[in-house]
């Protein structure tokens, strides 16, 4: 079944209070697309903002110029911000990390450490599944090589059709959603991992929360807000028919472990429809966010 995906973005206006979830507050907002400088006729999804606002990246499904065309090809790009609502237009990113079939950049540190797909030889060549650290040289305006994230036990559990991180501002979390299972679609769990005192990552562990396990059938590109506090995630129910039709949730965490959350519930209904949504991230202070939607069997505008 056919979809397209564009990104759309959408401010914040809450009164008397922070504008975090949209859930039970008073805020009022519209979503609207990124303009025809970056939406296409192919899929777009996976916004992901540089630390100075001004560069998104995002991945294209299946453009004829992704390294490998139009069959099967996801791929990094990005778009430089002219102003506000301006955006130039989107260029295939040119580094060892966007050469594979399936290519993703999931988030960007502060200290523009960006969390990539893969795992990479010493000189840049894709390896093997997982994921890998990369740093962008601003001076030289250049792409140094991949560095594996070494997470306990991750390799051998990533065996599923679809995976996703996050890696926090911070660098000290890392939020996970992947299948086990070879050749399967369905995430029944969020996991998390946290960087130790010593620099190495602590052994996976799940977002515990028995009614997310009840009602969803998958869960999916978890997005963590800037203080910890707030999951994002995307999800749909078990008994839905249609399988792409994805929404929105967000769960509080209820104590310093990141084990324990809050019960899930929807983003406010002017972000969730009848269509896929996807990739939810807030930015600036949660003034505003970016996410992906998907319209099955028709052709974004």
């Amino acid at each position: 079944m056919n979809k397209c995906a564009w990104i759309l973005i959408f401010l914040f206006f809450s009164i008397g209070t922070k504008a975090q979830h949209l859930g039970g507050k008073l805020n009022h907002f519209v979503p609207f697309t990124l303009g025809d400088s970056i939406t296409s006729q192919y899929d777009e999804i996976n916004p992901v903002l540089s630390p100075d606002g001004k560069t998104l990246f995002f991945s294209r499904v299946n453009h004829p110029e992704n390294h490998y065309g139009t069959l099967g090809s996801q791929d990094i790009w990005y778009s430089n911000k002219v102003k506000s609502d301006v955006w130039t237009a989107p260029v295939r990113v040119e580094a060892s990390f966007n050469n594979s079939r399936y290519n993703a950049l999931y988030s960007i540190a502060d200290n523009w450490e960006c969390l990539v797909s893969g795992v990479y030889t010493k000189n840049g060549i894709y390896k093997k599944r997982g994921l890998s650290i990369v740093r962008y040289d601003s001076a030289f305006k250049k792409w140094q090589n991949p560095v594996k994230l070494k997470v306990p036990k991750f390799p051998k559990k990533d065996k599923g059709l679809t995976s996703s991180a996050y890696l926090n501002k911070a660098g000290d979390v890392l939020v996970l959603s992947y299948t086990k299972h070879w050749q399967s679609e369905k995430i029944k769990d969020i996991r998390f991992s946290v960087k130790k005192a010593n620099g190495k990552w602590a052994s996976l562990q799940k977002v515990n929360n028995k009614v997310a396990k009840t009602i969803f059938k998958s869960v999916e590109m978890p997005w963590l807000s800037d203080d910890g506090n707030t999951l994002y995630f995307s999800a749909y129910l078990k008994g839905k028919t249609n399988e792409y039709q994805n929404d929105i949730y967000w769960m509080e965490r209820k104590d310093e472990s990141f084990e324990k959350w809050s019960d899930p519930e929807l983003l406010n209904d002017t972000i969730n429809s009848q269509a896929w949504e996807n990739y939810y991230r807030q930015f600036d202070d949660d003034n505003w966010a970016m996410f992906s939607r998907a319209l099955v069997g028709q052709v974004s505008n």
